[in-house]
């Protein structure tokens, strides 16, 4: 996806950053805010675990894995990025939930519970960021069979 930004003349970075861990995800920002460049006018999340089955046979560890990417990743991420949207006076934010946070699909109770929590984080977030950092939410749409 960078380079077909870069190739249309934007400007975008490939980079890779565990998202399961807090530390990581704050130095990842502080890499990127080092080099001094203007990288956070928006901030995209998109990023998720879905651990399949009954919900008897789920896992404490597959739950856990879950809600670390699919949720406290918004958390980390948001409060790394804030900061430095606040002080420039402008950014976006837009995090990718699902139609199943809102719609559950059967047998994925980790993911769809989740996905709920990320569209009720990012609402709340729609009420308390300051203006110049508006956050809003992606419901990714299921594909239908045969589309």
């Amino acid at each position: 996806m960078a380079d077909s930004v870069c190739e249309q003349g934007g400007q975008a970075k490939w980079l890779v950053v565990d998202l399961a861990k807090a530390r990581a995800i704050f130095a990842f920002v502080e890499e990127i805010t080092a080099e001094g460049e203007h990288l956070f006018g928006r901030a995209g999340y998109n990023a998720g675990i879905n651990r399949r089955g009954p919900f008897i046979d789920l896992s404490e560890e597959d739950w856990h894995i879950t809600f670390t990417v699919n949720l406290d990743a918004i958390f980390h991420m948001c409060r790394a990025v804030l900061p430095h949207m606040i002080a420039q006076g402008e950014g976006a934010i837009v995090n990718t939930a699902s139609q199943w946070g809102l719609h559950p699909a059967p047998g994925h109770i980790a993911y769809n519970t989740s996905k709920t929590a990320v569209a009720a984080t990012t609402h709340h977030k729609l009420y308390v960021l300051t203006p110049c950092v508006p956050a809003n939410r992606i419901p990714r749409a299921r594909k239908q069979p045969g589309a």
